[in-house]
C-alpha cells in the first residue's frame, strides 16, 4: 500500500514520505522484482527492495539519474527530486536460467500519491469539504480524536460534523491503487487553497442590551496589533459580529487599493489573525458582517498610527517612532504646587507675527521666536511666566481635513482616533510616523525645559454635531459593536447630555477598559504628566477611580482633573464623577465653578458682575474659596488640591472680554479707564492663584487676551484664536504682575497647603465686607496679610496692626514694594491687591 499522510492544523500542512505499492509476481525468479519503493522528500533518500541480484535504473522526470547493480536486494539512493517530478524505477533481473533480461512494466499512476487540497470548514453549517484523489481513503480527527474514516470515489470529500471553537481539524489521506502495477512514484505538491477554521463564523452572538451581556462577553486581554519583526497579530473585540476580515492595503495612502483580505477567527469573544513577515507600515482595517446582513469597514479602535484623515490604521515598528533620551520627568511634588497653563497646539504659534517657522504644529509649539516688535514668543515666553504644567486642548486625532493646509480651525473636541496624535498639527500628516515623532519631540522639549504636559481627553462623546444623534454611527465604536458603547435613556433613545447627541456608556466594562487602556497608553508611550477630562461628570466614579489606580502604577504624581458638572444622565447621581462626589475620587480634581462665577459673575449671565464688578455680599464666599472651598455648596473635596481654581478657560469669554462686559454693565456710570481695566484684570487673576488648591490659567489671560467678545471660538479663524504676543508689550504691567504673583506663591508653602486642618490653623479672616476681602496667613517663617479691594476708591485698612509689615506684592504702579510700614494703618489702592509680609 502506498502511504502518504497530511496533517492539518488550521493553515499548516505537513507532508510525509511517499511509499510505492508492492508488486506481487507469479514468478519472482523470472520477473522484475521491485517492492517497497519509498522516497522521503525531507531527507531526499530513495529506498527499494529488489531481487537478490538485479540491475536498477532510476529516472528523474525521464532523465536517467543512476544505474545500480544490486547484490543484496536493497536499493538506496541519495538524490533531491524536485516536487512534482516523476520518479521512475526500472529493474532488470537475470534468472538462474539462460533467459533474456526483462524490463519491468512502466505504468505512470498519479493516483498512487496522496492528494488533499481545498480543505474548507464552515463552522456555521458544520460542513467539511475537500478535494482528494479520484479514489482515496480519508481519516478525520477532531483535536487528535478519531472521528471517522471516509472512502472517496469521486475526488470530492463532503462530511458533516460540528467541530468545537478552537479545536484542531486534522485530515489524513491514503491514496488507493486501482491495480497491481510496477511502481512509478510521483511526488505531488500538497496545498490547501483555503481553510476556514472553527471560529471564523460566530455562532454565539448575544444581545448588547441583555443584562448578562457584559458578564458573558467581556475581555481583559490586549487588543489592537502586536508587532514582531517576523509576524504581527491583530485582535478585535466584536462579539456580535457574524464574521470579521482583516483588510490590508497596498500603501498608506488614504485611498490605496486593497492588497489582501484575510479571515479572522473568534475565540474568547475576540477576533484574531496573524500575518507573517515584517508588517511595519502596513495599512489595515476591519470588515465586519453582522447577522442582519449589515457590513461595516472600520479602523482599529486601538489604532496607534493611522493614514491621513484617520480612516485606516497602520502598523508601525517601535523603532520607527522612537525618540532618543525621551522619558518621564521625576515625580512632581503635589498638585497644589502646580500652576496649569491652558493652550492649544495651534494657537501658540499660528499668529502671523509669532516669529515661529512651523506655525500651528507640534514643532511650532516647541519653538521660540520674537514678534516684529521684539516680544519673545512660544516656548521661551511660556517659560518666562513661571508656570509648571501646560495643558493642551485635545491633540489626539479628531475630525478634521488633514490634507488641507492649514486645516480648518477646530479645538479638537470631536475625537476620531483616541490613541493617535492629530494629523493637522503635523508637518507631514500623510506619513503615519511623522505626527508621532513630532509630538514626542514636542513633549520631550517641554520636559527638557522644566515644563510638564497635560493632555485634554474626551471620553464622554465622539465626533461632532452631525444631526439628531451626532455622527456616532461613523465611530469605530458603533461599527464594531453596534448599540453597545453609547448610553441610552430608559426609552432606548441615545443620551444627549454632552450636547453632541452620543454620550459614551463609560459604565459598561468594555468602554471602561477602553478608557483605562487609552489613558495608560498615553502615559507610558508619550510620558504625559496629566489628563484633563472633558465633561468629567458624564463619566462614572468607578471608571475614573480605575484610571487613577492605573496611573498610580506608572507615576502617582500624574495629575487628573476634569469638568465635574453634575448634569442629569442615566448614571445614578451617586455614581457620577461630578462635584458632589469628589469625596469618592481621591487624587482627582475638578474645576471649581464657584471660583469662576463668584469672582467674575455667572458665565451665562452677562448682567452678573460678580465680586470683581462690585456685586455686594460675595466677600464671605470669596474667603471660603481662597481657603480651599471646604464644604462650599455642593463641593465635597477631600483635599484643597481637588479644587481647580480658575476664572477663564477656552470656553466662554476670555477674562479680558468678560471684564469688558462687566465694565459695560457696571453698577455705576463711571467706567474703567484702560489703567483701571488692567488693575481689575490683575485683581481677578490673584484670587485663583493665591487661593488654596490648584491654580489654572487660560493662555493669554496674563496679557489680557481678547477674542473680540466671542464666547465660543471653537471653529473661528486663527485671527481670532491665535495668541497675539504683542499684547504682552501693550499690557506689560499685567504680565510682570502675573510673574510676581506666581513667584510669591512658589516662595511661600503657606499659599500651597493641601490639608484643611493646616489651612484652618494658618488663616484668619480680617475683613469680609464692603467689597473687601482681607485675611491673615501664617507662614513657616513669615506672616502675611492679603487685602483685595474691588472698590474704585482707596481703602484705609485698619483691620489689624500693620506696623512692621512690608509690601511684597501690589497691582498698583504708584506703590513701591519693600518698604516697612511705620503705622498701624495701611492704604490699599482702589481696585487694588496688596500682600504684606513680616
Amino acid at each position: 500500500m502506498n502511504k502518504a499522510q497530511l496533517g492539518i492544523t488550521l493553515l499548516a500542512v505537513t507532508a510525509f514520505g511517499v511509499a510505492a505499492p508492492s508488486l506481487a509476481s507469479a514468478n519472482q525468479v523470472r520477473s522484475s522484482r521491485l517492492q517497497h519503493v519509498v522516497y522521503n522528500p525531507r531527507t531526499h533518500k530513495l529506498t527499494a527492495r529488489t531481487g537478490k541480484k538485479a540491475t536498477v535504473r532510476i529516472y528523474d522526470n525521464g532523465k536517467r539519474v543512476k544505474t545500480f547493480i544490486v547484490r543484496n536486494g536493497k536499493v538506496t539512493l541519495q538524490h533531491n527530486f524536485n516536487a512534482g517530478h516523476a520518479i521512475k524505477v526500472v529493474s532488470l533481473t537475470r534468472s538462474t536460467k539462460a533467459v533474456k533480461y526483462r524490463k519491468a512494466v512502466k505504468t505512470t499512476n498519479a493516483g498512487a500519491v496522496s492528494y488533499l487540497q481545498h480543505v474548507a470548514y464552515n463552522s456555521q453549517s458544520g460542513k467539511l469539504t475537500a478535494k482528494t484523489n479520484l479514489h482515496a481513503t480519508v481519516k478525520i480527527y477532531d483535536n487528535n480524536t478519531y472521528v471517522k474514516r471516509i472512502t472517496v470515489k469521486n475526488g470530492q470529500l463532503n462530511f458533516q460534523h460540528k467541530f468545537a471553537v478552537g479545536h484542531n481539524l486534522k485530515l489524513v489521506s491514503t491514496a488507493k491503487r486501482t491495480k497491481k502495477i510496477t511502481y512509478v512514484a510521483t511526488t505531488a505538491k500538497i496545498t490547501v487553497a483555503k481553510f476556514i477554521p472553527a471560529g471564523v463564523i460566530n455562532t454565539n452572538i448575544g444581545n448588547v442590551n441583555d443584562k448578562n451581556f457584559d458578564q458573558r462577553y467581556d475581555y481583559n486581554g490586549t487588543l489592537g496589533y502586536q508587532y514582531a519583526t517576523n509576524a504581527t497579530s491583530f485582535k478585535l473585540w466584536a462579539p456580535t459580529a457574524k464574521s470579521v476580515n482583516l483588510i490590508t492595503y497596498q500603501t498608506t495612502a488614504p485611498n490605496a487599493a486593497v492588497k489582501k483580505t484575510t479571515a479572522m477567527k473568534i475565540a474568547h469573544n475576540v477576533w484574531s489573525v496573524q500575518l507573517t513577515g515584517n508588517q511595519t507600515n502596513t495599512a489595515y482595517a476591519f470588515q465586519l458582517t453582522f447577522p442582519n446582513g449589515k457590513q461595516t469597514v472600520t479602523q482599529d479602535p486601538y489604532s496607534t498610527a493611522v493614514t491621513e484623515n484617520g480612516d485606516r490604521s497602520v502598523v508601525l515598528a517601535p523603532a520607527a517612532t522612537q525618540v532618543k533620551n525621551f522619558d518621564r520627568m521625576g515625580k512632581f511634588s503635589q498638585p497644589t504646587d502646580a500652576v496649569i497653563y491652558e493652550a492649544s497646539v495651534r494657537d501658540l504659534s499660528m499668529n502671523k507675527d509669532s516669529g515661529i517657522a512651523d506655525k500651528g504644529t507640534y514643532k511650532g509649539a516647541a519653538e521660540s521666536g520674537k514678534t516684529s516688535q521684539g516680544q519673545i514668543t512660544g516656548l521661551d515666553y511660556i517659560k518666562s511666566l513661571g508656570v509648571t504644567h501646560v495643558e493642551f486642548l485635545p491633540f489626539n486625532d479628531f475630525n478634521n481635513n488633514e490634507a488641507q493646509k492649514p486645516a480648518p480651525y477646530n479645538w479638537g473636541y470631536e475625537p476620531k482616533n483616541y490613541n493617535v496624535p492629530e494629523g493637522s498639527y503635523s508637518t507631514h500628516p500623510q506619513d503615519p510616523s511623522a505626527r508621532i515623532i513630532e509630538m514626542k519631540n514636542m513633549i520631550n522639549t517641554y520636559h527638557k525645559n522644566g515644563l510638564r504636559v497635560i493632555q485634554d481627553v474626551v471620553y464622554n462623546h465622539v465626533l461632532g454635531n452631525g444631526g439628531k444623534n451626532g455622527t456616532y454611527d461613523a465611530s469605530f465604536f458603533e461599527k464594531t459593536v453596534p448599540g453597545y458603547y453609547f448610553r441610552k435613556n430608559a426609552d432606548g433613545s441615545l443620551e444627549k447630555t454632552s450636547g453632541v447627541g452620543n454620550d459614551l456608556a463609560t459604565e459598561r466594562p468594555m468602554m471602561r477598559k477602553y478608557i483605562v487602556d487609552s489613558v495608560t497608553y498615553w502615559a507610558k508611550n508619550y510620558h504625559i504628566d496629566g489628563f484633563r477630562f472633558d465633561y468629567l461628570g458624564l463619566i462614572d466614579v468607578t471608571t475614573i477611580n480605575q484610571v487613577r489606580q492605573a496611573l498610580n502604577k506608572i507615576d502617582p504624581s500624574i495629575i487628573m482633573l476634569g469638568e465635574g458638572w453634575n448634569s442629569p444622565s442615566a448614571i445614578p447621581a451617586s455614581q457620577r464623577a461630578a462635584l458632589p462626589n469628589m469625596n469618592k475620587m481621591p487624587g482627582v480634581s475638578a474645576f471649581n465653578n464657584d471660583m469662576r462665577d463668584t469672582t467674575t459673575g455667572n458665565v451665562f449671565k452677562s448682567d452678573d458682575l460678580g465680586f470683581i464688578g462690585g456685586t455686594p455680599n460675595n466677600e464671605n464666599t470669596i474667603y471660603k474659596l481662597m481657603t480651599g472651598s471646604h464644604n462650599l455648596n455642593e463641593k465635597t473635596f477631600l483635599t484643597p488640591s481637588q479644587s481647580i481654581n480658575y476664572i477663564a478657560v477656552h470656553d466662554n469669554l476670555t477674562l479680558a472680554d468678560k471684564l469688558a462686559t462687566i465694565n459695560a454693565n457696571a453698577l455705576t456710570t463711571q467706567k474703567d479707564t484702560p489703567a483701571q481695566a488692567q488693575k481689575r484684570d490683575m485683581l481677578a487673576t490673584t484670587i485663583p492663584v493665591l487661593a488654596d488648591g490648584t491654580p489654572f490659567v487660560h493662555s493669554g489671560q496674563e496679557f489680557m487676551r481678547t477674542k473680540n467678545g466671542d464666547n465660543n471660538s471653537y471653529n473661528k479663524p486663527d485671527s481670532e484664536n491665535s495668541l497675539d504676543y504683542n499684547l504682552a508689550i501693550k499690557n506689560r504691567d499685567v504680565v510682570n504682575y502675573f510673574k510676581q504673583l506666581l513667584a510669591l506663591r512658589k516662595s511661600e508653602p503657606a499659599f500651597r497647603l493641601n490639608d484643611y486642618a493646616a489651612i484652618d490653623k494658618a488663616t484668619a479672616q480680617l475683613q469680609l465686607s464692603d467689597n473687601v476681602v482681607a485675611y491673615h496667613l501664617q507662614g513657616a517663617t513669615k506672616q502675611y496679610v492679603v487685602v483685595l479691594n474691588v472698590n474704585n476708591t482707596p481703602l484705609d485698612f485698619k483691620a489689624t496692626d500693620m506696623t512692621g509689615y512690608k509690601l511684597v506684592l501690589t497691582n498698583d504702579s504708584t506703590q513701591t514694594t519693600g518698604a516697612n510700614i511705620a503705622t498701624k494703618d495701611a492704604t490699599v489702592p482702589g481696585i487694588g491687591v496688596n500682600v504684606f509680609a513680616k
